[in-house]
């Protein structure tokens, strides 16, 4: 009987530390998905207690911004401002925002960066991930509907003064939405750190669990997902955003073609960058400047973040995969790097 008691006292105490053990693991929970939204992949991956909370609702977050500013999604708020009626129209705060950065970077760019590029980029057809060359007849005349210059910002009432125009902000919305995400995640009780990957554009928030700093892979352009030429380590509430000509692109009749398109040409842009990372802690400017510094190539790109974006740091991949940091601090370029970038 004894010997009963005893066995039974040895299975309860058991049972009381798988119990204990599972709270403990609760307590430092972590939780991760992938999911689809803004035609790419979203990976969360949050740490903390109320984990797999936020989880859910960064991801509802998602669903809701995706009907803030989507152009192909018929009942977001951006396309039925591009199916408008009247010429002004009262706009969300988000949309506000990002159509905001958005002319900031036309002016930045002298113009190659414009959010009404929208009839230009279906014509050649990039998201399909088939793409071909448009008609130069068609192109001309689409061209003829792309005119920042239409746009007039008063507060959240958006003037466009051109019938003809449409506005496409996926140059944008993944800075706006990542910077959405971090900034809830960073004021959510029981969330103590998280990585925010949406299509590449990697964002991070507090720590990690084990203490150790994030350590971002910078992807090799041309090859395998995966593949880096170097890696970026960074404190929580820091974004590495890159573009790159090789993300959505296609040949055809022995000629390259790229998904960056100059607004003054409607060809994709002829650069020497074959990607520009971004690295701060503003995920919506750092991903619309991923985009213009490819646009104006690496001289003009340098000129501008030494002069009104100086606290960025900028990596430039040319076409023989080697990586340069621009430092606008001291105004030089490292060269192949192959030790961890480190950002404090």
């Amino acid at each position: 009987m004894t010997k009963i008691r005893n066995s039974l006292l040895v299975c309860l105490i058991l049972l009381i530390f798988l119990f204990c053990t599972g709270c403990e693991k609760k307590e430092a929970g972590t939780a991760s998905d992938t999911r689809a939204f803004f035609d790419t992949s979203v990976t969360l991956t949050i740490y903390g207690p109320a984990a797999d909370q936020a989880l859910s609702e960064c991801f509802d977050m998602c669903r809701s911004m995706e009907l803030i500013y989507s152009a192909e999604n018929e009942k977001s708020e951006l396309s039925k401002i591009n199916h408008r009626s009247a010429q002004t129209v009262e706009i969300s705060d988000d949309l506000r925002d990002a159509i905001s950065l958005g002319l900031q970077a036309y002016e930045d760019s002298g113009g190659l960066f414009d959010i009404t590029m929208l009839p230009v980029t279906r014509l050649w057809d990039f998201r399909s991930g088939k793409g071909k060359v448009p008609d130069a007849y068609l192109l001309s005349e689409e061209l003829l509907r792309v005119n920042a210059e239409t746009l007039s910002l008063d507060g959240n009432s958006l003037s466009i003064s051109d019938r003809n125009v449409e506005l496409d902000l996926g140059a944008i919305a993944k800075g706006c939405i990542s910077a959405s995400l971090k900034e809830y995640l960073q004021s959510r009780e029981g969330v103590t750190g998280a990585v925010l990957n949406l299509g590449g554009n990697i964002s991070v928030v507090g720590g990690k669990p084990d203490g150790q700093p994030f350590r971002i892979g910078i992807q090799k352009p041309f090859s395998n997902r995966g593949e880096t030429l170097a890696t970026v380590e960074l404190p929580g509430g820091y974004c590495v955003i890159s573009s790159g000509v090789y993300e959505r692109c296609f040949e055809q009749d022995g000629h390259f073609y790229h998904h960056i398109l100059s607004s003054e040409t409607g060809y994709p842009v002829e650069t020497a960058i074959t990607q520009a990372t971004v690295i701060g802690t503003d995920d919506a400017l750092c991903d619309t400047l991923s985009t213009v510094c490819i646009l104006l190539g690496k001289e003009k790109a340098e000129a501008l973040i030494a002069e009104k974006y100086p606290d960025l740091t900028v990596l430039f991949t040319d076409a023989d995969n080697q990586l340069l940091r621009y430092d606008a601090q001291s105004g030089e370029t490292a060269v192949n790097l192959s030790e961890p970038i480190i950002i404090k």
